[in-house]
Order: C-alpha cells, then sequence, then structure tokens
C-alpha cells in the first residue's frame, strides 16, 4: 500500500496540524477507495501510447536515419558517436550526440526527444541545461571524441519530436528561451510517426504503390552547418536503413528498456544454452549495457548503467516478470528465470508491458487520490489555512 506521505512531494501534510491532518488522510483514503482500478490502469496505457513510445519511436527513427548505412543521412557526413551525451558529467536530457569532423575541426548537434507537444514551454529550459554543461566542458569533449587539437565549429541544439505534436506550438516561445550565439543553433526536428512502415501499404487511386512519407525533417528554427541544413530540410528517411540495431538509453522508458533487454537476452541464448530463459544478474547487466552504450564510457557512466540495471531487474521482481529464488522453478544455477507465454517477441513483449503497467496502479492510485484531495481540502485550523487565506485575498 502507498501511503500518503510518499506522494506528498512538498510536505503539505507537514504544515496541517494534527487534526487538519487527520481529515487529510481520511479523506484521501475515501478518494482512494472511489478509484476504480481498471480506470487507472487504462489511463497507464494511455500514458504508454502518447508518452512513452512516442519518445523511444521518435530517438530510435533520428538512430536509423543517421546510421552509417542510411544513404540520406550519409550524405550529411554526420555520426552517431554518443547516447545520453555527456552522463559523464552530470545527468543531463540530451539522448544523442551527432558529428562531423575534418582535420581541423569538429561539429556538434546535441538532440533531446521529447515524449509529446503538451509540455513544449519546457523544451528551452531543457536544452539550456545541455548548453550550459557544453560550454563549460568543450575540451572534455573533444578528449571524448578522440579530437585534441581541433576546434568546436559549429554547436547544434535540436529538440525532436512526432510531427503531430508539433501542431499546437507556439515557435515564438521556442526560439526566445534556448541558447544563441556565434556558431550555436537550434532548430526543431519532426519525425512522422508512420514508424513501423505501415503507410508503405497504402495504393493510390490507380492501384499503384505509394511510398511511405516516414520523413525526419526540420520545422523550424536554424540549422547553421549546411551539411546537416541541406538533407534534413530535404527530409530523411529513416526507413532505407538496412540494418537497423534496437538500442536503448539510459533516459529510455523502463517498459522498453525491460522489453529489449529480456529479448535480445534470451534470443541470443536459445541454441547455445539448455535453458535459455535463465540468467545471470550479471547476463542481464552486460546485456543492458551492449544495447545502451554507444560511444566511450568512463567509471562514472558505467556505474549509471549497472545501477539502472539492478533496478530494471528490482521491478521485473517486483512486476513477476521473473522467478528468481526459487529452484522449483528454476532448472540451472542461474539466478533468475523469465516468465512469459508465447513467443520471444510478442510472447514476452506483452508480458512485460502488462506486467510493469499493473505494477504502477497502486502508486498512480495513490497520485490521483493526492491530487483529488489536495485539490478539494479546506484546512481550518492551521498556519495552511492562514497562508490559503492570505494567497486569496491578493
Amino acid at each position: 500500500m502507498v501511503r500518503v506521505s510518499d506522494v506528498d512531494s512538498d510536505n503539505y501534510l507537514g504544515r496541517l496540524t494534527d487534526n487538519d491532518k487527520s481529515r487529510f488522510k481520511s479523506q484521501y483514503k475515501d478518494n482512494r477507495g472511489n478509484i476504480n482500478d481498471e480506470d487507472v490502469l487504462d489511463l497507464l496505457k494511455s500514458e504508454y501510447r502518447s508518452n512513452i513510445l512516442p519518445k523511444q519511436n521518435v530517438f530510435e527513427a533520428i538512430k536509423n536515419a543517421f546510421h552509417s548505412d542510411n544513404p540520406d543521412g550519409f550524405r550529411t557526413e554526420y555520426e552517431l558517436s554518443f547516447t545520453n551525451p555527456l552522463f559523464e558529467i552530470e545527468e543531463n536530457p540530451a539522448d544523442i550526440l551527432l558529428t562531423e569532423s575534418n582535420h581541423r575541426s569538429v561539429n556538434l548537434c546535441f538532440i533531446v526527444c521529447e515524449p509529446s507537444g503538451e509540455d513544449y514551454v519546457s523544451w528551452p529550459n531543457r536544452i539550456g541545461e545541455v548548453n550550459d554543461i557544453v560550454v563549460g566542458h568543450k575540451d572534455y569533449i573533444l578528449d571524448q571524441l578522440g579530437a585534441d587539437g581541433k576546434n568546436i565549429n559549429h554547436i547544434q541544439y535540436v529538440t525532436a519530436v512526432r510531427k503531430q505534436d508539433c501542431r499546437d506550438i507556439e515557435f515564438e516561445y521556442l526560439w526566445k528561451g534556448v541558447p544563441t550565439g556565434r556558431g550555436t543553433g537550434y532548430a526543431l526536428w519532426s519525425v512522422d510517426d508512420d514508424f513501423a512502415g505501415e503507410n508503405s501499404k497504402a495504393k493510390s487511386d490507380g492501384g499503384s504503390s505509394v511510398d511511405p512519407p516516414v520523413q525526419l525533417t526540420v520545422e523550424g528554427g536554424d540549422i547553421i552547418h549546411s551539411k546537416l541544413q541541406g538533407p534534413v530540410e530535404d527530409g530523411i528517411n529513416y526507413l532505407r536503413t538496412k540494418y537497423k540495431e534496437v538500442s536503448i538509453a539510459l533516459s529510455s522508458p523502463d517498459v522498453v528498456a525491460l522489453q529489449e533487454t529480456l529479448m535480445n537476452l534470451i534470443t541470443k541464448q536459445y541454441g547455445p544454452s539448455d535453458h535459455p530463459r535463465e540468467f545471470d544478474r550479471s547476463d542481464f547487466q552486460d546485456q543492458y549495457v551492449d544495447l545502451c552504450e554507444v560511444g566511450p564510457s568512463g567509471d562514472k557512466k558505467q556505474n549509471l548503467l549497472e545501477e539502472k540495471a539492478n533496478k530494471l531487474l528490482e521491478l521485473a521482481k517486483k512486476s513477476d516478470i521473473l522467478y528468481h529464488g526459487d529452484h522449483n522453478r528454476i532448472n540451472g544455477s542461474n539466478d533468475f528465470r523469465v516468465r512469459y507465454q508465447g513467443s520471444v517477441t510478442e510472447g514476452l513483449k506483452s508480458t512485460v508491458k502488462s506486467k510493469i503497467l499493473k505494477s504502477k496502479i497502486p502508486q498512480k492510485k495513490a497520485e490521483m487520490a493526492y491530487e483529488n484531495t489536495r485539490n478539494t481540502f479546506s484546512p481550518e485550523d492551521s498556519v495552511q489555512a492562514r497562508a490559503d487565506s492570505i494567497d486569496g485575498s491578493d
């Protein structure tokens, strides 16, 4: 059971008297009891569709767009150098670093993938967080890229979203809030939502195939390096990549990270192992790191990757995705056995999604009950009541 104190992030209860605190908890309990688990699960599924999948799809589309065997992306001469760049220094919103270099200089393009357009007012701040780290660590970046002695010529910042999430954005707001200056640019890129190439099945009225509009393109802002500008303005077909690599990042949602790590691990073990569904903690950690790691990784980032892998294992245990410590269920001498029915792809993927979302019901239910209570609660005899009275008189 999630306690009310677990969702009281700003210590609202601490500002109430004992009497008001008791009343608040009673109302919270009533509100929580009135929330149906199935309604919460529906909401979690909706959030998965509208927030979790879009960010991951955009991330994968950009990686495929700039894969070395994508002819459209190859024209730019930019390549993917890092996922989660600068995490060695400080955790930050950047998901991808593209780079282009010659014998004298290096050009950088930091990309932040956003889940939807609803919170676009925060985008400039998130780009600013990345810029603050970049400005103070240029020598470090050059060293990580093996480009000692070269200069940084251009620094491009990009917010990347689905095309449908650009409809209601006030572009002028974005341009005013992002880093500017000589050699620095900001642009908004969009990725259409035909990630699986479904539109390629469409037919024109005459019966011939219609090319799918699978493009990564620019919606606005400045792309300051001509090598990058032309191809992105023309549109990069990210589905032209022949050898798509399944990949995740430290910032990938837990559901996706667990799905991809377990699917890749179990698939690799079919054939070589007598018990392909079983594995040790170190097997999972290694597989997770392999999927996340692009570019060199120092001790700090390596530790972050291992910590995240361990958190994912704990989540999988809590969600009944794994057997653990039960030798009647585990045939070999391994730490875990994954539980699913059906194929390694669809069966395992569906099991992970279903069980992770169900495991989040208590927390989500508590958050909803707390918000409902907070919005309707009226303190009677506390410091908070006097504060609310003063706020209401302005």
